[in-house]
Formats: C-alpha cells, structure tokens, sequence
C-alpha cells in the first residue's frame, strides 16, 4: 500500500489516533518519520500528542522538545512549550 510513503505513514497514523487505537498509530508515526525524517517533523508531533493521551508526560516532552527542535517557527510554538513545561511539573 504505501510501504515506502512518510507522508501515507502519517496519515494512516493520525488517523488511528483519531480512532483511539494508539498503539498501532505509534507504530506507523514513527514508520513515517524513519523514512521521512526531517520531512516528518508533524509526526514527531502527533507521537507527543499520543504520549500526553496515554499519561506518559517525560515521553510526551521529549517527543514535543523534538519537534519543537526541527520546528521552531511552528504556528503553536508557544503553546507547545506550555504544553512541555506542564510535563515537567511532577504530579503528585
């Protein structure tokens, strides 16, 4: 289907996002930025969106600290930093 396509990995991803099926969304996101790589930067961003739904907060900074590193002109940027030291506070 689209074995050798970043861009067909990141759809089919953030579509299984949508969906709830997170684990399987991982897999092809990261599939997409493998093959993509800096070309996949918006994958790098739904990986953190992935990792904030399922709680894990430091894997969720990381993936978006990423992002932000190859993105740093995104339309969100501020909001994404926000978003970034808010998984950082520790939650008790």
């Amino acid at each position: 289907m689209f074995h050798s396509s970043a861009a067909g990995h990141s759809y089919f991803g953030r579509s299984l996002t949508e969906l709830g099926f997170y684990s399987r969304a991982q897999i092809e996101l990261k599939r997409a930025i493998e093959i993509g790589g800096n070309d996949s930067v918006e994958a790098l961003r739904s990986v953190g969106a992935i990792y904030l739904e399922t709680g894990e907060h430091a894997r969720a900074a990381e993936e978006l600290e990423t992002y932000l590193g190859l993105a740093p002109k995104a339309k969100d940027e501020m909001k994404i930093r926000e978003i970034i030291n808010q998984q950082r506070v520790p939650y008790c």
